[in-house]
């Protein structure tokens, strides 16, 4: 079994976590929650009352799926991350470098 960093908590998939201490835990915000769920990306959660609680597998199935989110290439494939004298116009156009 991997032992979990020094300064950090593990998440067992076997566990019910308050939604608040899976994000803090994760050290993820409500905002960042919010944003992902703008894209379909949701945290599968059981309400009791006004709290919400999520299992360990639900959240660490949304931790892949959040990943998997984030690591898909956000601007076509043509554009470099700088828009320096190499980049091509439409790099330069992107990300607002001037034509020197």
């Amino acid at each position: 079994m991997a032992v979990p960093a020094l300064g950090t908590e593990a998440i067992l998939p076997d566990a019910l976590y308050p939604v608040s201490a899976f994000e803090r835990t994760a050290g993820i915000s409500p905002a960042r929650r919010s944003e992902a769920k703008k894209h379909g990306i949701e945290l599968e959660v059981l309400e009791v009352g006004r709290r919400k609680f999520t299992t360990g597998k639900n959240a660490i199935d949304y931790l892949h799926r959040l990943a998997a989110h984030t690591a898909a290439p956000r601007c076509p494939a043509q554009f470099t991350t700088m828009a320096g004298p190499q980049a091509g116009p439409q790099a330069r156009e992107h990300f607002g470098a001037s034509r020197n």
